[in-house]
């Protein structure tokens, strides 16, 4: 349920499938390498909903390419629907939610209860400062058009790329170099105002997004 989810950060997390795969990590890092060797780590993916573990995957080669459907589901079926996303096996994930809207408070009270120290975290606020943003414009935008606007299930999704290097197809060196976000699905419900009025702010709220 969208209601329970609030602003607690759902996404997914790769951790090393054995104490090998960990240790051979640690190695690098303590090398102060700026790659690792995808090809020789084995990772698993772990579904978490503020850091607990609510469904794994399989154990999968690291830098390998994964697929996740986010679905939105609408009681009255009116708004159902699935959006794909492209990751790869290493990624940081996190699944950016905005169910009715997201409100300044919002954030501001998850950012005083859990900081954005860790890479999970970070990327959760990033996620609800864009929601807030796009709402708080579309909210300037509605007024100013005449016209009345609520925010409908959407999300994207907010991930730090593991970088790979490819040799025939088999991922052969990783890195960490940026942070992506891939937005699919923003919907809304506009009343009031007219015809043209709704799609002037219609068009104003895409080009903000």
């Amino acid at each position: 349920m969208l209601s329970s989810l609030g602003t607690k950060r759902l996404g997914v997390t790769y951790v090393p499938a054995t104490d090998t795969d960990a240790q051979l990590i640690q190695s690098y890092k303590d090398q102060g390498a700026t790659s690792l060797p995808a090809y020789l780590v084995r990772v698993k993916p772990l579904v978490r909903l503020d850091g607990v573990t609510v469904a794994s995957g399989p154990v999968i080669t690291m830098g390998q390419t994964q697929y996740w459907d986010a679905t939105l589901i609408d009681p009255q079926g009116l708004t159902t629907g699935t959006e794909s996303f492209t990751a790869i096996a290493g990624d940081e994930i996190v699944f950016g939610v905005n169910g009715n809207g997201t409100t300044l408070a919002a954030v501001q009270n998850r950012l005083a209860a859990m900081p954005s120290n860790t890479p999970a975290e970070n990327l959760h606020q990033v996620a609800l400062h864009y929601w807030m943003e796009l709402d708080l414009f579309d909210g300037f935008a509605a007024k100013a058009n005449g016209v009345h606007v609520q925010r409908l299930p959407s999300v994207g999704l907010f991930s730090s790329p593991l970088s790979v290097s490819y040799f025939f197809g088999i991922p052969r060196s990783g890195n960490y170099k940026g942070r992506i976000m891939d937005v699919k699905r923003v919907l809304m419900a506009v009343a009031d105002g007219t015809e043209r009025e709704r799609f002037t702010f219609a068009s104003q709220s895409g080009i903000q997004g």
